[in-house]
Order: C-alpha cells, then sequence, then structure tokens
C-alpha cells in the first residue's frame, strides 16, 4: 500500500520564491524577474514627463511593476544622489489608499516615505504640511531641492470609493498638475477597463492622454526569467547545508505553453480554464503572469514543501496541469472552511466584490451589519481567509482603527468569488428545498396516520353497536386493522429515514447559519458616529435624541426598470395638470444615467423612449413642470458631462442643444411656466436660458462663483422668485429669478453640494464638507450675515431638504446619518431650535434624503445599497427598503405622494408604493 504524502512543511511554504497572487513589494524585489525593460521605460517617463498615464488589463502585474520596479529604481537613485551630491534630485511615492481621504491619505505617505529617505539630521527641519495638496508638496520639494514622482495606483478604486460629485481629491490633483512651478511629476495607473472613467480629469488636463504606457503580458523569454530567476537567487542564498531546489527537464516549456494569454481564462462563472494549442510555444506569444506564479506555488507546496528537491512536471499533470490548478485554487481554500463559516462568507462574498467584479473592501463591523450576523462570528471567518495558507482576503486597515478592513487579495479572484458564491447558494436553496419536502412528507404521513386512527376509532364504535348482528362487519375490521399495521410500520420507517436525512451535516450546516442569523437579528442595533450641533451661534453642543430601529419592516418593489447599463444619477416625474382630477396620476418618468443617456419611462403604457446622442454622462434629466407644452414644445432637459445641456420635444424626439458652458454640466431647475431653464456648471457659471421659443437662448450668465456651480436650487412664490446656487469655493449665492440680480452671498467656509430654501423664502440650508449645515436667515437685517443655526456631523454632509411647510429641515451625512431639526421658533429673541431626531441606521453614507408629501417622515438613501422610510416625530424606523444591488443615489417622491422612486449605481431604477409598505399608514396622503 503506498503511503500517504507528507504534509507540507509551512516555512519551506513560506521561503517560496514565487508570490502566486501576491503582489511584488520593494522587499521582494530581488525576486521580481522579467520585467527590468517596462522599468527602465516608466522610469524614465516619471522623471520627464508631467503626467504619465500608466495602464494595462487586470492582473497584467502594474502594481508589482511599480512597487517592486520603479520604486525600487527611484530609492536607489535618490539614495546614489544623497551621497554623491547631498541631495536626492528626485524621490518616488507610491500610493494606493482610495477607501478614505485621498488627499490626507496621500500627504500621510508623502510624508512618511520623505522620512524614511532622508538624512536623519534633515528631519528636524521637514516643513510642515500645507492648506493644500499643492502648498504641501511645494512646500517639501523646495526643502529637499529635488523632485517628487507620485505614483498614484489602483486609480480605479478612486471612482468605486468617491460618489461622482465628490471632486475634492480631482481638483487638487489638477491644481498640482497644472502648476508649471511645481516640482511635482504624477503617475496615474489604472485597470484598462475603467479607462473611460478619466474623462471627468482629461477637460481639466489636456496632456492627460498624451503620454500613455500600456503594460502587456510578459513574453515569453521574460516569463522563463520569472520562473528560472527566482530559483537561482533561492539557491544562491541558502544556508550552509541546504538543499538546493531543481526544475525537471521540460517543465518549463510545458508551463509556458499552457499558461499563454489566450489560452487561459477566467469564464463568467469564475472558473479557470486552458484552452491548448498545439504545444509548441509561440515566439510571439504572451504570458500571464498571475496563473504563471499561481502554478508555481502550487508545484512548490507539493514537490519541495513535501520533502522533494525538484520541481517535476510528472506532478504538473498529475494536479491535472495549469487547467485544474486554477480552476480548483479557490474551491481549495473554502473547502477547507467550516460548513458555518462557508456559510457565511457566501452572505460576506457579495459585499466585497460588487456583480460586475470590482472589488471593494469594508470594515468587519460593516460586513457583519450588512450579513446580519455576529461581529465575532464574521471576524473569525475574515481572520481564517487572511491566513496565509488561504490568501483571499487582504487586511488594508488604517492606522488607529479598531476595526479591521478587508478587501479580496487580488483583482483576479473577483470572478471565482462570485461563482463560488452562486454555487454555494444555489446548493443552499437547493438543501432548503429538499428540506422542505421532507417536512412535507413528514406532515403527509402524519396526516395519514391522523385519518387512519380516525377509522380505528369509527370501525371500532361500529363493531360495538353491531357485533351482535352483523360479524361480517367484524372480518372486515381485523382485515382492517391488519392493513393499517402495514401502514404504521412502514410510516415508522419512512420518518426514520427522514430524521437521518434531517441530521446530515450539510442540514446541521444550514441550522447553524439559520441559527447565527437569528441571533444576529435579535441583537440591538449599534449607532454609530455622535453628531452634535452648535445651536444659535454660540457654539453650545446638544446631542439630537436617537431614532429607534427596532421593528422595521424589510420591504423589496418589484416595480424595477433595468434600462440603463450603468449609474443612474437622478430621476423626476412628469406633472400633474392643475387643477389635478382625482386619481390622477404622473404619465412620464425621466432618468439620467452614466451611459450617456436619459430615459423616459410611461408610467401608464409602453410607451417608453430614449433621449440619446450627448457624447458624455447625462448627469440630470428633468421634465418640463408645465404639462401644458409637452404636447408641441419643449418636454424634457437634460444636462451631460459633454458640457451642453438639450431641451427636447416630445412629439419627435428631437433636440436644441445649449453651448455657452465651457466644462462638464452639474445640474437643473426649470420655472414652473417652463419657460426659464437654469443649467449649472464645473466651469463656475449658471446660465438662466429663455426656453419660450423654438430657439432657446441665454438670458443671463451668473458668474459669481470662482469654484465648481453645483444643483441649484429654484423657489417661485407669490412674493418673490429666487434662485439658489451652492458652489465649491465656499459660497451659496442667492439671484433673483429671473432677471438674475445677486442678492446674497452666504459664505459656508468650506465646499458647499446642496442648499434647500424654505417655502416662504427667508430660510436658506447649505450642505458642507466640514460636516455642517448651516440655516441662514438671508433676509434677516444683522449687519455682519451669519449662521443662525450650525447642524453638526463628523463627515461631509450630502444633501439638505426643508419639509412642505417649511417647519423642519433635514440633513443626510456621509458619517451614515441624517438629523432632523424644528425651526417653529426661530424668530423667537434669541432663536429657537428644537432637535427632533438623529436618524442613525445606515452603515454607509447617506447621499440623499426626501420628505414625505404626507406626515412626519423621511427617506434616507445610502451607499450601503438600502433606503430607510422613517418617521422622525416618532423618531423611530418604519421601514428599510432592500433590492438594489449597489449605491443608491437619488430619491424622488411622484407629484401625488403616493410614490417614489430610487436610482442606483447598479443600473436600475425602483418605484415604491407607500401602501404596499408595511407600517407606513401614517406618511400617505390623505
Amino acid at each position: 500500500m503506498k503511503p500517504p504524502p507528507a504534509e507540507p512543511n509551512a516555512e519551506l511554504i513560506k521561503a517560496c520564491p514565487y508570490r502566486g497572487l501576491v503582489p511584488y513589494f520593494e522587499d521582494d524585489a530581488d525576486y521580481f524577474f522579467g520585467r527590468q525593460s517596462d522599468t527602465r521605460i516608466i522610469v524614465a517617463n516619471c522623471m520627464t514627463t508631467r503626467v504619465t498615464l500608466f495602464y494595462g488589463a487586470s492582473g497584467v502585474g502594474k502594481s508589482s511593476v511599480l512597487y517592486a520596479g520603479v520604486i525600487r529604481d527611484l530609492r536607489r537613485r535618490a539614495l546614489a544622489n544623497l551621497e554623491r551630491r547631498n541631495c536626492p534630485e528626485c524621490v518616488g511615492v507610491a500610493f494606493s489608499s482610495w477607501r478614505d481621504d485621498p488627499v490626507a491619505g496621500l500627504l500621510e505617505r508623502v510624508e512618511a516615505t520623505l522620512r524614511a529617505s532622508l538624512p536623519a539630521d534633515w528631519l528636524p527641519k521637514l516643513p510642515p504640511r500645507g492648506e493644500t495638496l499643492a502648498d504641501s508638496l511645494r512646500a517639501w520639494t523646495d526643502f529637499m531641492r529635488s523632485d517628487l514622482v507620485l505614483l498614484l495606483d489602483q486609480f480605479e478604486e478612486y471612482f468605486l470609493y468617491r460618489d461622482a460629485h465628490d471632486t475634492s481629491f480631482a481638483d487638487q490633483l489638477v491644481a498640482v498638475i497644472n502648476d508649471p512651478e511645481l516640482r511635482v511629476n504624477v503617475l496615474i495607473s489604472i485597470r484598462e477597463d475603467a479607462l473611460a472613467r478619466l474623462d471627468t480629469l482629461k477637460a481639466n488636463i489636456p496632456e492627460l492622454f498624451s503620454n500613455g504606457l500600456r503594460l502587456d503580458h510578459l513574453t515569453v523569454e521574460s516569463a522563463r526569467l520569472a520562473i528560472e530567476g527566482p530559483l537561482k537567487l533561492y539557491n544562491a542564498r541558502l544556508p550552509d547545508g541546504g538543499s538546493p531546489v531543481a526544475i525537471e527537464p521540460g517543465l518549463t516549456e510545458e508551463l509556458l505553453s499552457q499558461v499563454q494569454a489566450g489560452r487561459v481564462r477566467l469564464r463568467q462563472t469564475g472558473m479557470g480554464a486552458v484552452r491548448f494549442g498545439s504545444g509548441i510555444i509561440d515566439a510571439k506569444a504572451r504570458v500571464e503572469a498571475p496563473y504563471l506564479q499561481m502554478v508555481m506555488m502550487r508545484l512548490w507546496r507539493e514537490n519541495i514543501a513535501r520533502g522533494g528537491d525538484t520541481l517535476r512536471l510528472g506532478t504538473l499533470r498529475t494536479l491535472g496541469g495549469a487547467e485544474q490548478i486554477l480552476r480548483t485554487h479557490l474551491d481549495v481554500v473554502m473547502d477547507g472552511l467550516p460548513a458555518p463559516e462557508q456559510a457565511l462568507a457566501a452572505r460576506v462574498f457579495h459585499q466585497l466584490v460588487t456583480p460586475s467584479g470590482t472589488k471593494i473592501a469594508h470594515y468587519v463591523s460593516d460586513l457583519a451589519e450588512f450579513a446580519q450576523a455576529p461581529l465575532p462570528a464574521v471576524a473569525h471567518m475574515c481572520a481564517l481567509l487572511e491566513d496565509w495558507k488561504a490568501r483571499v482576503l487582504r487586511d488594508v486597515t488604517p492606522p488607529g482603527m479598531e476595526s479591521k478592513r478587508y478587501e479580496i487579495f487580488h483583482d483576479l479572484l473577483a470572478a471565482p468569488i462570485l461563482d463560488w458564491r452562486q454555487r454555494r447558494v444555489a446548493a443552499d436553496e437547493a438543501l432548503a428545498t429538499r428540506k422542505k419536502w421532507v417536512r412535507r412528507i413528514v406532515g403527509a404521513f402524519g396526516v395519514c396516520a391522523l385519518m387512519a386512527g380516525s377509522v380505528i376509532v369509527w370501525l371500532w364504535l361500529t363493531r360495538v353497536r353491531l357485533e351482535k348482528e352483523k360479524q361480517d362487519a367484524f372480518t372486515s375490521l381485523k382485515d382492517a386493522a391488519t392493513e393499517l399495521s402495514v401502514q404504521q410500520m412502514n410510516f415508522s420507517v419512512q420518518m426514520e429515514v427522514a430524521s437521518k436525512q434531517l441530521n446530515a451535516p450539510e442540514v446541521k450546516a444550514l441550522s447553524q447559519a439559520a441559527a447565527m442569523n437569528e441571533i444576529a437579528r435579535k441583537e440591538p442595533a449599534k449607532d454609530g458616529g455622535r453628531p452634535s450641533v452648535a445651536n444659535g451661534g454660540d457654539s453650545k453642543l446638544s446631542v439630537l435624541p436617537a431614532a429607534a430601529l427596532e421593528g422595521a419592516a424589510e420591504f423589496s418593489t418589484d416595480k424595477i426598470n433595468t434600462s440603463h447599463q450603468r449609474d443612474v444619477w437622478n430621476a423626476d416625474y412628469s406633472p400633474l395638470p392643475d387643477p389635478a382630477p382625482v386619481g390622477a396620476r404622473p404619465a412620464y418618468l425621466v432618468t439620467a444615467g452614466r451611459d450617456k443617456t436619459a430615459f423616459v419611462m410611461d408610467l401608464n403604457g409602453d410607451g417608453d423612449f430614449w433621449l440619446g446622442g450627448h457624447s458624455g454622462e447625462v448627469n440630470a434629466a428633468l421634465i418640463n413642470p408645465n404639462p401644458a407644452m409637452h404636447a408641441s414644445g419643449w418636454f424634457a432637459a437634460t444636462a451631460s458631462d459633454d458640457r451642453t445641456a438639450r431641451v427636447w420635444r416630445f412629439a419627435d424626439n428631437t433636440f436644441e442643444e445649449l453651448t455657452a458652458h465651457t466644462a462638464q454640466l452639474t445640474g437643473l431647475a426649470w420655472s414652473r411656466s417652463g419657460r426659464w431653464l437654469v443649467t449649472t456648471s464645473k466651469d463656475t457659471k449658471a446660465i438662466i436660458w429663455d426656453v419660450g421659443g423654438d430657439q432657446p437662448r441665454a438670458a443671463q450668465v451668473l458668474d459669481g462663483a470662482t469654484g465648481s456651480v453645483w444643483a441649484p436650487t429654484l423657489l417661485e412664490t407669490a412674493n418673490g422668485s429666487w434662485l439658489v446656487t451652492p458652489s465649491g469655493d465656499g459660497n451659496a449665492y442667492i439671484y433673483s429669478f429671473p432677471d438674475g440680480k445677486l442678492l446674497q452671498t452666504l459664505n459656508h467656509g468650506a465646499s458647499i453640494r446642496r442648499a434647500a430654501m424654505s417655502p416662504d423664502g427667508r430660510l436658506v440650508v447649505t450642505a458642507g464638507a466640514d460636516g455642517r449645515a448651516v440655516l441662514w436667515d438671508w433676509k434677516g437685517e444683522t449687519p455682519a450675515l451669519r449662521p443662525i443655526l450650525e447642524a453638526v456631523h463628523e463627515k461631509a454632509v450630502r444633501d439638505v431638504a426643508f419639509d412642505a411647510t417649511g417647519r423642519h429641515f433635514a440633513t443626510g451625512s456621509a458619517d451614515g446619518s441624517a438629523q432632523v431639526w424644528d425651526v417653529k421658533d426661530w424668530q423667537a429673541k434669541p432663536p429657537k431650535f428644537t432637535p427632533v431626531a438623529a436618524l442613525k441606521g445606515h452603515s454607509a453614507p447617506v447621499f440623499a434624503i426626501a420628505f414625505t408629501p404626507g406626515g412626519p417622515g423621511l427617506v434616507t438613501t445610502s451607499w450601503d445599497r438600502t433606503a430607510r422610510i422613517w418617521n422622525f416625530a416618532e423618531k423611530r424606523c418604519l421601514a428599510l427598503l432592500t433590492g438594489h444591488a449597489n449605491v443608491i443615489w437619488s430619491v424622488k417622491f411622484s407629484p401625488t405622494g403616493g410614490n417614489f422612486c430610487t436610482t442606483s449605481a447598479d443600473g436600475t431604477t425602483r418605484i415604491w408604493d407607500l401602501k404596499a409598505i408595511p407600517g407606513t399608514e401614517s406618511l400617505r396622503p390623505r
């Protein structure tokens, strides 16, 4: 009998000179082979060109080239220059932490690199950070008398973690690149399939695409070096008496043949596959480095770590070749986990990989909330998958954070993880179905037994009553009793079989997972954040009472539109006629999308249609508020990144283009008459257009701002009409409308993305990136205009709104919470404000809010893929709305107030009916 193979030696596994899916870093640079030529070209570009675009397919090895190649080369040059000239001349800094504040993170990374690179006697004189990124870099480069090279790695993740309207880092990066006096060069490393996302920067960095370097897969010769070079270095560094490792003849050539680019692929299901050719290596072919590394690590584990001294061709064939190794890589890891951890991983993976296959980092506390599982169980499962033997997750926790944060180990694991989860969920559903049928069968036998017992009783009573008169009935009764005994025996046997099936290991695992779910459901939710409020300008802080989460019903709607291919930014309903007949409903809903289109849904029929033709993302879409103009005049308006707006006719789907802006458009507002349209843009301007005729014209150009102008707020009343435009320059500008006269400038002091005006036009609230929502009495007679209330959050305020009465206003913040305030007594002396409620329940930033037209209700939408409905008067959450698969960008109520819609980065729009959502009776229109 052949003895079982020896267990792999853990120390030998760790000593493996191949990295698998782990990127090479500077400490591993000696073992990094095959990219020397690419490194020299990249370094030359970084040192001579202001901005370099470095791109390639996922898994091609961009990070390894940057860290083990470029950074190492720049560090060597800096050390040599310091020794010869007492000046580094050029310092390289790599940065890839996009989950948190990228400006602060980049500055921290640059400062840490300088402290590690410069002589110790320089450090006490190192200048502190400046107010902006450009100021800090200028101070440091002047101090060193040297250049900086910023290597911005995995830049596609910047777009994943930043909302579309947050350009704080992008604005500062543009300022750095466009400053000719600043001694800083920038390399942007990005996945090839994300290049289109850079269009948002191209308008402000004209040379962005001028100097592009594409990293291709390894050549055959480079791949041969990647196999043989690390092994030679490993043998050269062996201590005396160590056993050198050899490669069996033929293994290198066979392996290079199997992992050529185009033969190895990850199918949509996530399983590895190899398309074999003739077995002859094409000298012009390319080799996929991560697959090569994965196979070499597996061979090392099977041959060397088990006590051998040769990497063998036979082992490759025994393992099924590269095909089987790649296909089973993740399955081998996951099969080694206990059943409860596998069930939990299936729920957690959904949060770590988007449906499109993009990795996303989350804190363990967030994962526990998403999966509705106990925090210790999730932490334990993540630790198992982080272990060096698994390497499915990696720890990316920022310094000083108590809760760990994880992301998947490598982009190439995304597809296998999605596939494993899909198979696991399908297996669990099949198991649940089998369990359900077992219960049904058991129940059916129970019913049969009960019916049989009833028959026995009836027959027995009949026998007692007729025993003396009908002897033949007695005989029949004996036969029936005999048959019943047989049935009962069969029933007992089948009950025993069913019981054994219900105690099977996989059923036990499912039951344990269900029990964990139930425990998590019963655990009280933990509040996050501690928002405070500065009241009346006196800097006193008060804590808002927190709303309760218990008892909120979970609800999902089946009214969903999937017409857009990417993010849906906003939605707008068509108006109702005035007066509206009883039972009238809006006819249309328009949505604006990242896929460069707007889509119009016919809410009462099948007359959907597209508004297409923009060459950039459509950031906003509105339907003309005047229904009388829909038949023959302008029906809708769209605003796009292509620097244009369009007004569209309903009859023939034709349009007129509005072309006065010089940068991306950010928002729209339309007067009730339908004559005036407002557009806002990153070019620092707002324009009031006269669209009352066939040829729209720019009637007023509002150029008071010095920063990007964001979505406008237009209020029309019998006593006047006003336009409020928030700006990135820290001010909100109030204009009379439609003449465009500047009436007031509200100096918030930090970038403002949203503003709202009370229904009477007296109060304005501004939402700041500094975490404050400031309430202004802009018509007050105070000599120096100042805020009358500051609602303070821990992070940027994303949205603000007044309710229809003007008594309450609400804020939504990136800290995951919303606040509601009562301003009924704001005209008292001194003003009095009542903190109504802090609405804490989301596990990610709150991006949009909307008051319900009926009752004391508020809807909040979040990056955690859910929306919540709150009764702020009762301080409780009424419903958790689920179903979206990605960030929810907007919420909009219909004119009737009975319905609202949400739009999402998953490309869908969902329509919700308050009548169908349990617990919302107090918020429904009367």
